[in-house]
């Protein structure tokens, strides 16, 4: 296989410094960086609480380790002739006049052997070379490198000016939509039953959600697929039983799977995707307030984390948010508030919330009151990924929302938080990924999703219907 050279954009390293293994296959190919990417890792390394800081300084720890084992190997080639033709590929042996190249042995976490960096540093760059994207596509061009980038306008730059770019294509999930743990059988009567069962059960996977229905009736059956030291068993579902367990019950028959996977105890962790509406943080919530409650139950506490990092408005990250800690928090929270103060309406008879009106003029709590109250009683907690690190999560119910803007290795972050007597639910919208470095086919949602389609050893589930209101279901079907 021809070795290639790869100039990784710091959009790679951002997304996750182990990326860097990947590409470089155990020496099978080069590495190079910029010191234009330099630059910008040494500014996203003074963000003392975000992720692209905490990857930032991780990246450098690992340079850091390399030059504490040894002296890094210098290597300084200059080209005779100037940068005359500067659009030209060349060998890799060779550096251009006044650029510099200097090889550094880096040691990775996970990684047993020492990574080879290469940075290339230039003095002066061309004039149309007036942003950082483009001061790295002139190099990459210069020396015939290819680009490997997550950011989608420094790839589209690239490509146009004809230096070959790719995304960092690991974990990426085809058709995420595809993703099905739910299969419906027809039947006739009840005679094909017992069969059709067991030939289903053969190829379903570990949860996997099982309807079956019968002709000319309304009868449904429900079962949930299970698998113990490799032997597989189906228990059937009490619809109606699930229907009484909550304040808010589910209504529909995704809602229902969604609660069964949330009571079980047969799996600590588990994965759901919907839309806006669907129900996914509602009923999360109500289940880790049933545990709170439950003195049989281990679980004493409700952890809701969110990532923070969001989309590409500067103001709305939590550091440019107003307030202190808490208030940069709530606004992210919201969800949650909102869960909370609809199982409280919901939960209020007819007759009690017209009571509950007529004494509101007087002395009734609001919704801030109600909401801190229900805070108290049932140990909620907000918390922003980045307070995470560092410390172990016991004997809580952990929801972990917006999992679609965070990468794998934030994931594995938080996933390696859980402690003893925990159960984490990881949740978001693969369709709405605000991240710049992510897209709905790689983040850490959709390779959850796949890794349960695949593996059968975490429960997972996708919402498909919005219960919010019509409107809201129009702009999820139409735009």
């Amino acid at each position: 296989m021809e070795k290639k050279s790869f100039v990784i954009d710091t959009s790679v390293i951002l997304d996750s410094p182990n990326n860097v293994i990947s590409l470089y296959q155990n020496g099978e190919n080069e590495l190079y960086i910029t010191d234009i990417i330099l630059k910008e890792l040494n500014k996203h390394k003074e963000d003392p609480q975000g992720e692209k800081g905490f990857y930032a300084r991780a990246f450098a720890r690992s340079l850091d380790r390399g030059l504490s084992k040894r002296t890094p190997t210098l290597k300084n080639r200059k080209r005779k002739g100037g940068i005359k033709n500067t659009h030209k590929k060349i060998k890799d042996s060779t550096v251009l006049s006044d650029d510099i190249k200097q090889s550094f042995t880096c040691i990775f976490d996970g990684c047993e052997n020492p990574i080879v960096i290469n940075i290339l540093s230039r003095k002066k760059y061309q004039q149309d070379s007036f942003s950082n994207d483009l001061k790295i596509i002139e190099i990459a061009k210069d020396y015939g490198y290819e680009i490997v980038s997550n950011d989608i306008y420094l790839k589209l730059e690239a490509l146009a000016r004809g230096v070959e770019a790719n995304s960092m294509n690991k974990d990426t999930v085809q058709n995420p939509e595809d993703i099905y743990f739910d299969t419906t059988i027809i039947l006739e009567d009840d005679s094909e039953k017992e069969e059709l069962l067991n030939k289903e059960l053969k190829n379903l996977k570990n949860w996997n959600q099982l309807k079956i229905t019968y002709k000319n009736s309304s009868k449904r059956d429900y079962y949930i697929v299970k698998e113990f030291d490799g032997v597989k068993e189906l228990k059937e579902l009490n619809i109606k039983e699930i229907e009484k367990q909550y304040r808010v019950p589910p209504i529909n028959e995704e809602q229902k799977f969604y609660t069964e996977m949330l009571s079980s105890n047969d799996f600590q962790i588990g994965v759901v995707t919907g839309s806006t509406g669907s129900g996914k943080t509602l009923m999360a919530v109500q289940e880790g307030m049933a545990r709170v409650k439950d003195k049989y139950d281990p679980i004493d506490g409700i952890v809701y984390l969110r990532n923070t990092v969001t989309s590409n408005d500067k103001a709305s990250e939590l550091g440019f948010r107003k307030g202190d800690q808490d208030q940069k928090l709530g606004y992210f929270a919201y969800p949650l508030y909102g869960a909370l103060n609809f199982i409280q309406e919901k939960s209020i008879s007819k007759e009690k919330k017209n009571l509950h009106e007529e004494q509101s003029k007087i002395d009734t709590p609001n919704r801030e009151d109600y909401t801190e109250q229900m805070m108290n009683e049932y140990n909620i907690e907000v918390m922003d990924i980045a307070h995470a690190r560092g410390i172990t999560i016991t004997n809580k119910f952990v929801i972990f929302d917006e999992v679609q803007n965070s990468s794998n290795a934030t994931v594995k972050l938080i996933g390696t938080r859980i402690g003893k007597g925990s159960k984490i639910v990881l949740m978001g919208d693969f369709k709405q990924v605000d991240h710049p470095y992510l897209s709905r086919n790689r983040n850490g949602l959709v390779y959850l999703l796949q890794r349960a389609k695949e593996k059968g050893d975490i429960a997972a589930i996708q919402l498909r219907k919005t219960i919010r209101s019509e409107i809201a279901e129009w702009f999820e079907e139409n735009l």
